[in-house]
């Protein structure tokens, strides 16, 4: 008897617990149907290091950044991106400021994903006033004093590119032609300078003057095309096959020489120096790929400081970045010239990053322990290599006596003095 009334209580207890979870789903069910959540927000992460700058005159530094969120209920599974401009002023008058730019809501046919993301990019202003941000289909215009947005480009069009022209102006490509507009004025205003037929991807010169880019209006496939915005006239023009993977172009900050290569699928790649004063034309493809093989290298969009070396950007970890002088043809390796202290690791190559000043670039290689890029400042000669940072991400100021650092836990950025024992 005693054993009968035990499994008794038991089975009572057992059944009074299915009985109030049982409750406890139908109340969060009905919560969740009544009341859903809005939104997941997932991390927010920096777009790129080089995202982060200085301004021209060295008194702003600023990033972009993005924030995604996947929206689950009451609709079908959908995913929003947030593009936000953050910056602050060096003396710290302001402190740090964030404005959102964009935001893209598209639905997850396969669910919920993380690719996608909006990619934008920015240039400040030559007076270093505004910031123009582009992102996937418009331009935007921040002014920095006081934090307003405004739109440049129209909302039914697609942008490509864009570059500053001088302090009033700006020079986009969008619908075919090239565009040129004073950021005081409406759009209805704007100039139209002339057509550019590219595949979506057009590389501009520092100043706003040239632009390079695919030709997609030949018949017999591609033509690499260096034109000067304001005559309207091509300096360069070099056939290529149609099979065209993709273009990495190097600009000189003086706009006098444009290194550029092309990539094919299933062929050979191409490269070019192009002298802009004389247009002559120098094939260097034989010696890029007799010294990259398959593996050939995306370009820095700007050469060193001195305009002596183009910068790669490999994303080859078993390989790493070099320098190459592309007149002389010249190819400098990093890993193996770099001094003993700075770590190396088999599985994580050193990358470049450009400085500002001549004389030097910028190295990361990873920590030992895998924990972080530790940044380096390296002298030409690899007699120097000065510990610049370990943080995420760095920025110089303009004549290099300041590095910014953006820590990976927050948004602010800090500002510090570089001690570096040499003339800059």
């Amino acid at each position: 008897m005693r054993g009968s009334c035990g499994k008794t209580k038991t089975i009572v207890i057992i059944c009074l617990c299915a009985f109030t979870a049982l409750i406890g789903i139908l109340y969060l069910s009905v919560r969740l149907f009544t009341n859903p959540p809005k939104a997941i927000m997932l991390p927010s992460r920096m777009i790129d290091e080089s995202m982060m700058e200085f301004s021209p005159d060295g008194t702003e530094v600023g990033y972009i950044t993005w924030v995604t969120y996947a929206l689950l209920y009451p609709e079908a599974p959908t995913r929003m991106e947030e593009v936000y401009f953050c910056w602050r002023d060096v003396k710290g008058e302001r402190g740090f400021i964030s404005v959102k730019i964009y935001s893209d809501r598209d639905e997850c046919k396969d669910g919920i994903s993380g690719s996608g993301i909006v990619r934008s990019h920015f240039f400040f202003s030559p007076d270093s006033k505004y910031a123009c941000v582009a992102t996937v289909h418009q331009l935007f215009l921040v002014e920095l004093a006081s934090g307003k947005v405004s739109q440049i480009s129209y909302s039914d069009e697609r942008v490509t590119s864009f570059r500053w022209l001088n302090s009033e102006e700006i020079r986009y490509v969008s619908s075919g032609f090239c565009w040129q507009q004073k950021i005081d004025k409406e759009q209805k205003s704007r100039k139209k300078l002339c057509s550019i037929e590219s595949d979506g991807s057009e590389f501009w010169s520092p100043k706003g003057q040239y632009v390079v880019y695919l030709n997609v209006t030949k018949s017999s496939g591609y033509s690499l095309d260096v034109l000067n915005v304001s005559s309207d006239e091509v300096i360069a023009s070099i056939e290529q096959p149609d099979e065209v993977c993709s273009l990495t172009v190097a600009w000189k900050q003086d706009e006098s020489e444009v290194f550029c290569i092309v990539r094919f699928y299933g062929m050979a790649s191409r490269a070019y120096l192009a002298k802009l004063s004389s247009g002559q034309v120098i094939d260097r493809s034989n010696e890029l790929n007799k010294h990259f093989g398959k593996n050939i290298p995306k370009l820095k969009p700007l050469w060193t400081n001195d305009g002596q070396y183009v910068l790669t950007d490999l994303f080859w970890e078993t390989i790493g970045d070099c320098l190459i002088r592309p007149e002389k043809w010249e190819v400098v390796d990093i890993e193996s010239n770099l001094p003993k202290h700075v770590p190396k690791n088999k599985t994580s190559k050193p990358r470049l990053f450009r400085l500002p000043f001549s004389g030097w670039f910028g190295v990361k290689a990873m920590a030992i322990d895998y924990s972080s890029d530790w940044k380096y400042l390296v002298d030409y000669e690899f007699k120097h290599a000065i510990l610049l940072d370990k943080r995420m991400t760095v920025a110089l100021s303009p004549n290099g006596k300041l590095v910014a650092v953006h820590y990976p836990w927050g948004e602010a950025i800090r500002i510090r003095e570089v001690a570096i024992p040499v003339e800059r």
